[in-house]
């Protein structure tokens, strides 16, 4: 069930990891708990807490993202700061393999308005549209040729005008200025949404879908929210995350989200996803851990 987590007031933003957690005060400042493997937390070591706690030397963040096992924070300036896991790069500051007990700055790119993390990779949106990736490619998740890994920014080709990213396990998707979402990477379970099970390394359209006005992704699947408030979605679902139903196990085009309207926000997980409508939290998917909250 929701439990209040203690001693936090005057957040503005929470993002969720792997098994760690962060929230943005009002003050710009970073509070982290949970899991401390590889740096995850940022507090300068491994140690695992239960309860908030300061991230030391960062501050005037606006936003915040976790992925499996390394964290981001967005400044006011533009710059991108991150720490933890930096297996694949994902730490974006040319090295690999080091991992990052503190904050640490991403290359020198210092434009950037929204920020995502994957399962070991990361995307960046500047303010000229345009969207930038490092760390894992394995898939193609970047949107460039090169297979293995990236330790530093590169821009995804043929992608301009966005106005928001998203990243999840193995893919990447970009929501236009006209509504349309684009998506890259691992395809296998029709997590691009194109009407194919094919993984491409460039963005392909997402079938059919226009009017949206926000995206996000799991693991393996992907969501989208119209400026009408339906919810559509696509890929895996043996959970039930697509929110359709039992069957099919996967659909290459979006569908609809059953039972929902109005919808304002939605997040994905793993293999769950939320969507919050008129003041109320609704969830789908996996239960096993209880994290529908039911």
């Amino acid at each position: 069930r929701p439990t209040q987590v203690a001693g936090l007031t005057g957040m503005q933003a929470v993002a969720c990891g792997q098994n760690h957690s962060l929230a943005l005060g009002q003050d710009g400042h970073v509070w982290a708990w949970g899991r401390g493997n590889y740096g995850v937390l940022g507090l300068g070591n491994q140690n695992n807490t239960n309860r908030p706690t300061q991230i030391a030397g960062l501050d005037n963040v606006r936003e915040i993202a976790c992925g499996s096992l390394f964290s981001m924070a967005l400044k006011n300036d533009g710059t991108v700061w991150a720490w933890g896991y930096n297996a694949y790069g994902q730490i974006g500051n040319c090295a690999k393999g080091s991992n990052a007990m503190t904050p640490q700055i991403v290359s020198v790119v210092s434009n950037v308005v929204a920020i995502r993390a994957g399962g070991a990779h990361a995307a960046a949106l500047d303010d000229q549209g345009r969207v930038w990736g490092w760390g894992d490619n394995g898939s193609g998740q970047l949107g460039i040729d090169t297979c293995g890994y990236r330790t530093d920014w590169t821009q995804v080709p043929g992608l301009s005008d966005a106005s928001s990213v998203a990243a999840g396990d193995t893919f990447s998707m970009a929501l236009k200025n006209d509504g349309t979402v684009w998506a890259w990477g691992r395809g296998s379970e029709g997590e691009l949404g194109n009407g194919s099970a094919t993984s491409t390394n460039r963005p392909v359209q997402v079938s059919g879908l226009t009017g949206v006005s926000e995206i996000s992704e799991g693991q393996g699947f992907g969501m989208a929210r119209k400026a009408n408030g339906e919810v559509w979605t696509w890929g895996y679902n043996y959970s039930g995350q697509l929110g359709i139903g039992a069957t099919p196990i996967l659909t290459n085009r979006p569908v609809r989200a059953i039972g929902l309207t109005g919808v304002d926000t939605i997040s994905a997980g793993a293999f769950h996803a939320m969507a919050s409508s008129n003041g109320h939290i609704w969830t789908w998917g996996d239960n096993t851990y209880g994290q529908l909250g039911n």
